[in-house]
């Protein structure tokens, strides 16, 4: 099979990469007008080719991964006409809907998948919409190397920009909390190289935790937190200061801006 991403940055790496950890029989290429990613793209991704043009990318796949920012969507079809054929486009960028993706390129043969950062060492979390116009054989192809990268979930395309908004940038809130975490035990005494192992493995862990007891997480936060406690005091205080209305927020933000992105 042979697999092309428009855009050769972060992410596209990412996925690269992993599609083709114990494949080698695929093809991948990378365009990019950007020749610091390009070459980038190849040190990660040795077996892949980097090209400048888009449409060479576009016309000699099989799949075709839209992973460029939402801003420049509108220029990179603007370079076409982009080719009839069997092509089919699977886009990463957030906002932006497969009505305006059909429309841009023609192609009826879309797809949209959200993933997010942590897919750099297939532990992603990934969402994909699906399009009455793929063919199963190639939905179910993209799901199969998706889940190389990580946890695939299927959603109706008009519930990505929330995952966008949980997901996506999700990775983003657990560092600021991983960061509050570590600076707080640097704060009570703790070296920061100890405050930083114990926060990770306390993340870690929980997640582990959770994942195989399958309960609510409420129920184990209830079991560490003992009346008149370390812990209840500690809650206490992420309480009195808005931590749960804070994060339920910032997800509801970003997904209101996944939402005027694509309105743009």
């Amino acid at each position: 099979m042979k697999i092309g991403f428009i855009g050769a940055g972060q992410m596209a790496q990412a996925l690269a990469k992993g599609f083709l950890r114990g494949d080698k029989s695929l093809s991948i290429t990378a365009s990019d007008v950007n020749s610091a990613a390009r070459k980038q793209f190849q040190r990660q991704v040795p077996d892949a080719r980097t090209v400048v043009d888009n449409l060479e990318v576009y016309s000699d796949s099989d799949l075709v991964f839209l992973a460029v920012k939402p801003q420049v969507v509108d220029a990179v079809f603007a370079q076409g006409p982009f080719p009839q054929s069997d092509t089919t486009l699977v886009s990463i960028v957030a906002g932006i809907s497969l009505e305006k993706l059909m429309q841009l390129s023609g192609n009826k043969r879309c797809l949209r998948v959200m993933p997010n950062t942590p897919a750099l060492v297939c532990q992603g979390a990934l969402a994909i919409a699906r399009n009455s116009n793929v063919p199963s054989e190639i939905y179910e192809t993209t799901i199969a190397l998706l889940k190389r990268v990580g946890t695939v979930v299927e959603v109706d395309e008009w519930q990505l920009d929330a995952v966008t908004g949980l997901s996506g940038s999700g990775p983003a809130y657990v560092l600021e909390f991983l960061e509050g975490l570590i600076d707080g035990g640097v704060k009570c005494g703790l070296p920061r190289p100890v405050a930083r192992e114990l926060a990770m493995q306390t993340l870690t862990g929980t997640i582990e935790m959770l994942r195989e007891v399958g309960r609510h997480p409420a129920e184990l936060r209830d079991q560490v937190t003992s009346p008149a406690g370390t812990t209840s005091h500690g809650l206490h205080e992420l309480h009195a200061h808005g931590f749960r209305s804070s994060v339920i927020a910032a997800v509801e933000s970003a997904t209101r801006r996944a939402v005027e992105l694509g309105n743009q």
